[in-house]
């Protein structure tokens, strides 16, 4: 089986434009990396595959510094909406992760 990034993006783009944004509940990974961190001076976080948002929102009730990252423009603008509804300030950036330049990522 091959692996297909186009058939990947457009998948997870589709399924976040179905998503329901009101589900910002945060996993129990989130609520474990806090009680983590929280031992260390930590200023920000990057979240991978941020997907809806729901572990940035969480991790920005801890530091004011989260960028959340995900391969979906659709995830990454939901997130960015959700952000505006809330009065959360916020920057938004959407950018193919090849064009990073990270070795390793095609």
């Amino acid at each position: 089986m091959e692996f297909n990034k186009e058939k990947e993006v457009s998948y997870w783009d589709s399924f976040y434009s179905n998503s329901d944004q009101k589900n910002l509940i945060p996993s129990q990974f989130a609520v474990f990396a806090i009680s983590e961190m929280n031992d260390h001076s930590i200023t920000f976080v990057v979240e991978c595959g941020a997907g809806n948002g729901r572990d940035s929102f969480f991790f920005c009730s801890h530091w004011k510094t989260v960028l959340s990252l995900d391969r979906s423009s659709q995830a990454v603008e939901n997130i960015s909406k959700t952000a505006d509804f809330i009065g959360m300030e916020r920057s938004a950036l959407h950018r193919k992760l090849k064009s990073l330049g990270i070795k390793g990522i095609n």
